[in-house]
């Protein structure tokens, strides 16, 4: 049975549409970076910082980590420290860093890192965070989420206009 599909899968003539990266960067070895902040403040409980951002592809907005691309000759961390600062105003510290990943192969060549950043919210440059971009709002939400809370913020993740 399962040659059977492997066999018919092959068989079909199938038109794949694909996006494809042509900007090849010197010195740098992924696409861009998507950054993992946690917010981190006394006597509060730790937050994922996410920003909101309008999506013309889907014609809504989406809640996203902070990304963006890797310029060229510049680190995957401090283009994380940098994107994260224009996006969210936050300043923050590495923590780690993965090889470059393809988080989306089915229709792009795009690679990422994935970089985790901790903010120490207690600092004077952190407590009234300014974004540098005009069309993307912050949103922080705390990493132990109630669980009720959940529904909401999926609506809102993948992009639902309207939460029930």
């Amino acid at each position: 049975m399962i040659y059977v599909f492997i066999c018919s899968f092959l068989c079909l003539n199938r038109t794949w549409e694909t996006v494809k990266r042509t900007g090849n960067k010197k010195g740098v070895t992924a696409d861009g970076v998507a950054v993992i902040a946690v917010l981190q403040r006394t006597l509060h409980y730790d937050c994922i910082v996410l920003v909101k951002q309008f999506r013309p592809p889907i014609n809504g907005y989406c809640l996203e980590f902070p990304a963006g691309l890797i310029e060229e000759n510049e680190s995957a961390e401090s283009a994380a420290l940098r994107e994260l600062k224009e996006e969210t105003g936050y300043k923050g510290e590495v923590i780690e860093c993965t090889p470059a990943l393809c988080l989306d192969p089915g229709i792009s060549n795009s690679t990422t890192h994935i970089v985790s950043v901790i903010i120490n919210g207690d600092e004077a440059e952190n407590t009234r965070p300014k974004q540098n971009l005009d069309f993307s709002f912050r949103n922080s939400y705390p990493s132990s989420y109630q669980l009720h809370f959940f529904p909401q913020l999926f609506f809102q993740l993948f992009s639902v206009k309207h939460v029930f």
